[in-house]
């Protein structure tokens, strides 16, 4: 009788974990749809914020040992997806150490749930949620070897790994997509230019023997540098003048992410296409002739790859 007494008064604090955790499905189910729905690259740092509230506020409160496993699925998700969206940011700002350290982070996390969910045979409902971080993990391991292609070359020695093996490895893999174009297009150059203005840069990564590497903030034509450049080697920092003016002058409709800008520099003959990757990142196609913005090979090159580096084929 005592223990039917216990039973029953345990009813009121289990009904309200299940509440929370009905609130906690209903918010993720909002921001899964809100990615769904996206014609455009999302704030971060608001999907973030939103991610963060369901973690702080529903977790800790599902303490019935029957909801332990469902409250340990909830706590890996929600961290998973704080992780991997500061990772997202991070590589925004080209920020090597950060990347580096959050996706391995994220890549571990991701290995003890997926470990996890195989050992205790759990439903099919859960696959589909391990499977897409998964793809989140690929699609921002695959953004950071390209963003930091010049770093990792620079270490290939140290690493004991080629960075061409690197990028095969990646999926998808952006440097062969870059130099298949370039050698079918014959495009006099591609490149990722990173407006550092009002950011410590550190060119080389982290290197940490000495600390970091940063260089207080750079100005004028320094202060855009090309983080990754095909065909390998300097730069053509004659055109920078050029390019750089033309990003500032366009940023409200590069801002936009819907089209690409066109231009075509008639004394030297030279024509750029420049389209927005992340908020400081502009792609950039060059050609040594008269190329037309409605070209088809390059407006389809810019859409697969632009929609890759935005994430917007994983969202």
């Amino acid at each position: 009788m005592a223990d039917d007494v216990r039973h029953f008064e345990s009813f009121p604090a289990l009904a309200d974990q299940l509440l929370s955790l009905v609130q906690a499905r209903q918010s993720m189910v909002k921001f899964y749809r809100t990615l769904a729905i996206l014609s455009s690259p999302p704030n971060y740092q608001e999907l973030h914020s939103n991610v963060h509230s369901v973690f702080l506020e529903h977790p800790n409160r599902l303490t019935d040992p029957s909801l332990s496993l469902i409250r340990t699925n909830l706590m890996h998700e929600t961290m998973l997806l704080q992780g991997l969206i500061q990772t997202q940011l991070a590589l925004a700002d080209y920020q090597f150490k950060e990347s580096i350290v959050l996706l391995s982070q994220s890549k571990g996390r991701l290995k003890q749930w997926t470990e996890e969910t195989q050992r205790h045979n759990q439903a099919v409902p859960t696959v589909p949620v391990i499977s897409w971080l998964s793809s989140f993990c690929d699609a921002l391991t695959a953004k950071l070897t390209l963003y930091f292609h010049n770093v990792f070359r620079q270490r290939e020695e140290e690493l004991k790994s080629n960075i061409r093996d690197m990028h095969t490895r990646t999926d998808p893999d952006f440097y062969t997509m870059i130099s298949t174009f370039a050698q079918k297009s014959e495009a006099f150059a591609v490149g990722i230019i990173f407006n550092s203005e009002g950011l410590d840069f550190c060119d080389n990564g982290y290197d940490l023997r000495n600390g970091s590497t940063m260089e207080p903030c750079l100005t004028g034509l320094r202060s855009w540098p090309a983080i990754f450049y095909y065909p390998p080697g300097s730069p053509h920092w004659e055109h920078w003048p050029n390019i750089v003016s033309l990003i500032i002058d366009n940023q409200e409709f590069l801002d936009k992410q819907k089209e690409f800008l066109h231009h075509h520099e008639k004394r030297a003959q030279v024509s750029y296409f420049l389209s927005q990757i992340e908020p400081r990142m502009t792609l950039l196609v060059m050609f040594k002739e008269n190329k037309k913005k409605n070209d088809r090979l390059t407006g389809e090159f810019l859409q697969t790859i632009c929609a890759g580096l935005r994430n917007l084929r994983l969202f």
